[in-house]
């Protein structure tokens, strides 16, 4: 949720940085171009690509060169070889028609999950939009 939603946000939540502190002791976390990415068995990688544009609309211009179709494709090329070195991977999406496809391969899962999007030119076009979640791995239940 954008911080402009409330009215006095609590930007440092001491509890909260305590517990991530502690869950991610012994974890390195990497941001780089997947294309550089050089993950193996026990690595878990989360990626957000410049989502697809749904119909009408395009945001991808926030990719230094761009982030096309051919991309997208890249992308999922990549999570399949990810897939067959055993790494477990995450990786969001905007719902589309050609997303979906990309991914229906058996290895991955895609679950359809309601984003809230408080940023539009049009106030009438903010609220949730349906978006993927799409892993390789079975959802953690913490032990139940």
């Amino acid at each position: 949720m954008p911080l402009g939603s409330a009215e006095k946000p609590a930007i440092c939540q001491p509890a909260v940085l305590r517990s991530c502190h502690q869950a991610l002791q012994g974890v390195t976390i990497r941001q780089r171009d997947f294309r550089e990415l050089d993950a193996g068995a026990g690595d878990f990688v989360y990626c957000d690509p410049p989502y697809h544009p749904l119909a009408g609309g395009s945001f991808t211009d926030y990719a230094k060169d761009g982030f096309g179709e051919s991309e997208q494709i890249a992308l999922r090329d990549l999570c399949l070889v990810l897939c067959r070195r055993g790494v477990k991977l995450m990786l969001s999406n905007s719902d589309t028609k050609f997303i979906r496809a990309l991914y229906a391969d058996a290895a991955f899962t895609i679950e359809t999950v309601k984003a809230p999007r408080m940023v539009n030119r049009n106030p009438n076009q903010r609220g949730a939009v349906n978006e993927l979640l799409i892993r390789n791995y079975e959802e953690y239940t913490n032990g139940e």
